[in-house]
């Protein structure tokens, strides 16, 4: 492996989120307000999320040329024996989501009506996130990076190699109130725990991790969008019930990994 490719893809990544898509996100909020809603929301972050996948296919090929690249997009390749998790993923994140709001204070006759007014918009999140989020992330966080980082390092020091570096590539998050910084960091050490747990379990396989990722993204973009931010006290006190409950989701998966925690693990998919 070449020393400096975990580096490099940093690098990459990083620097096309932030400057590519940095550039992009301001040229593109100008006329957002005329695109429908749900497409302004995606638009103005589309070079921003696919930073990570951009840096892993650019390493990929400077280590490998083509054939690293291909090698790399396999990963992507839906498989068969994963359809299971095609529908539980989702089915979970949405019922996580679902159950913060309702212990925050929306009414069940609230969410109800939301989603049968909006189960067509929850559907296009839900592909928007996969897609574009979710590959654009996961290919470059799980699909590149953690299976170089798990042939270094333990898989307990590969875990928190990169949750913080997730956590510094989503630093605009970080300058936000405590309200919304603290059950961010809650989520995304969990998800950090999640996602290499399935990781493991599929063998790398990137388009389960993508639809993971959107499974904790999709639904709660859009029942905050259908609520609106007049709601803020709701939206709130929901966030850090998701939270709390993801923190103690993450603590379950971490007691699944325990034996793992202290081993190189490299799965192939």
């Amino acid at each position: 492996m070449n020393r400096n490719s975990i580096t490099n893809f940093i690098l990459f990544s990083f620097g096309f989120s932030y400057l590519i898509g940095g550039a992009f996100y301001f040229w593109v909020t100008q006329f957002s307000a005329d695109l429908p809603h749900v497409l302004s929301l995606y638009a103005v972050r589309m070079l921003i999320v696919i930073g990570p996948a951009v840096g892993a296919i650019s390493v990929s090929y400077l280590i490998g040329g083509g054939r690293g690249v291909r090698c790399l997009l396999q990963k992507l390749i839906p498989r068969k024996r994963h359809v299971g998790w095609w529908l539980i993923l989702p089915l979970l994140g949405t019922s996580i989501t679902f159950i913060s709001f309702l212990i925050g204070g929306l009414s069940l006759d609230s969410l109800s009506a939301i989603l049968a007014d909006g189960w067509g918009l929850f559907i296009l999140h839900l592909l928007i996130q996969i897609l574009l989020i979710g590959i654009g992330e996961e290919l470059g966080w799980r699909g590149w990076l953690l299976p170089k980082l798990a042939q270094r390092f333990p898989l307990g020091v590969s875990m928190l190699l990169i949750f913080i570096v997730w956590t510094l590539w989503h630093f605009p998050i970080l300058l936000m109130g405590a309200d919304i910084v603290v059950p961010w960091i809650f989520v995304a050490i969990s998800a950090t725990i999640i996602l290499t747990w399935i990781w493991i379990k599929v063998k790398g396989n990137v388009f389960v991790l993508a639809i993971a990722h959107a499974s904790i993204n999709g639904s709660q973009f859009f029942i905050e969008n259908q609520i609106g931010q007049e709601q803020n006290l709701l939206l709130l006190e929901s966030w850090r019930i998701t939270g709390y409950i993801y923190l103690a989701v993450g603590i379950l998966f971490l007691f699944l990994l325990r034996y793992s925690l202290a081993k190189k693990v490299d799965p192939i998919d």
